[in-house]
């Protein structure tokens, strides 16, 4: 096997996550962990928290649905779901199974 098609093979990414996917999700978390905030700076009584907490949440949301819907109409299909064509089954068998 030559160098180069070792390498080749070595940065593929077999797991089909796209890396601002993995963002995007992280937003999401990042939302809802400001929407509990909010919840508990309401209740405490604390307006300035839960403003900031509503701002960022906002954000977070707004850039993560943004990031999904433009990385899903680039890829076409999730970017966070792997796509499972004939070129990844053909790597998975020749570099996994060894052609099986």
């Amino acid at each position: 096997m030559s160098a180069r098609s070792h390498d080749s093979h070595r940065f593929h990414d077999s797991h089909g996550q796209h890396p601002l996917g993995v963002l995007a999700f992280f937003l999401l978390i990042v939302g809802f962990a400001s929407l509990a905030v909010l919840l508990v700076s309401v209740v405490v009584g604390n307006t300035a928290l839960a403003v900031t907490a509503a701002i960022v949440g906002l954000v977070a949301f707004g850039v993560a649905a943004t990031t999904m819907t433009m990385l899903g109409r680039k890829l076409h299909h999730s970017a966070l779901i792997p796509d499972y064509t004939d070129t990844e089954t053909e790597h998975y068998l020749r570099d996994y199974r060894h052609g099986v």
